[in-house]
């Protein structure tokens, strides 16, 4: 079972390598799946790019 998909203490959610802030607990909602999901990321705390691989 997912550490973090019943956490639900106020924060922020670091990444465990460089450190860098990803998200705010106070983004994140339940979406009855397996995985935290959260509505939006810190800013310059993750890198998007497309997946053009389908």
């Amino acid at each position: 079972m997912e550490k973090y998909k019943d956490f639900w203490e106020k924060g922020m959610y670091k990444c465990n390598k460089c450190g860098n802030k990803l998200f705010s607990s106070e983004a994140k909602f339940n979406s009855r799946t397996m995985w935290p999901s959260f509505r939006k990321s810190m800013k310059n705390g993750i890198r998007k790019k497309p997946d053009y691989s389908i």
